[in-house]
């Protein structure tokens, strides 16, 4: 009985002191709670510049000031090809908005599934690559696939 009470109470202060740390905003083996992004430190990483390539800042950026900053190469291209990805999208829809509030009208999506790409039809589910009608959808998915295969790395 008296191991039992021990553990019960080695239980409790281990569950007290998780509480404390993630409070303070240590999650033990993993980072730190920051309430604002001003308060990332000065960090490497990958950014697009103007001309639309992607460098490395090995020289440490203060994301508080150049939000452009990913911290990993493949998220960088990843962003550019959706970029791309939603200017073309704009073309294929023309005026065409979604409206996710609407469960009546089907939007005709491409996604990501377990690493692979994916067509879903949804109401509410809100997809980036949504469009009005299925053909769409479909000729989009075969036109740019390349670009739709790089824009799924930023789950990596």
């Amino acid at each position: 009985m008296k191991n039992l009470q021990k553990l019960k109470d080695q239980y409790r202060k281990l569950g007290e002191e998780i509480e404390k740390l993630e409070k303070e905003g240590e999650y033990k083996g993993y980072g730190k709670r920051l309430k604002r992004y001003e308060d990332i430190p000065v960090r490497e990483g990958c950014f697009i510049a103007d001309d639309s390539n992607i460098y490395t800042a090995t020289y440490g950026v203060d994301v508080g000031v150049d939000k452009n900053l990913f911290p990993y190469k493949h998220q960088a291209e990843a962003v550019l090809a959706l970029s791309q990805l939603l200017q073309l999208r704009e073309e294929y829809i023309g005026y065409w908005q979604v409206d996710w509030k609407d469960e009546d009208q089907d939007k005709y999506c491409i996604e990501h599934v377990s690493g692979k790409i994916s067509t879903n039809t949804y109401f509410g589910t809100q997809n980036i690559l949504s469009f009005p009608i299925r053909q769409m959808r479909d000729d989009f998915m075969e036109d740019h696939k390349e670009l739709i295969e790089e824009f799924g790395k930023i789950y990596k």
